[in-house]
């Protein structure tokens, strides 16, 4: 659990790394802020289906 939590949180850092980029126009800035947003949902969905995997498999 440790790992998945750990990797999740290294893909965040990386996006947040490379969302600081200086981009001219707003467009692409617009589409690249939804594209992290998309991802990010992803990223917090599979995090809670392990957390409710892992409650489950805890009172087992």
């Amino acid at each position: 659990m440790k790992t998945y939590l750990a990797a999740i949180t290294l893909l965040l850092m990386v996006n947040l790394g490379f969302s600081q980029e200086i981009v001219s126009d707003s467009l692409i800035a617009k589409q690249n802020q939804e594209k992290l947003e998309k991802e990010r949902k992803e990223l917090e969905e599979k995090h809670n289906e392990a957390l409710e995997k892992a409650e489950k498999e805890r009172k087992k």
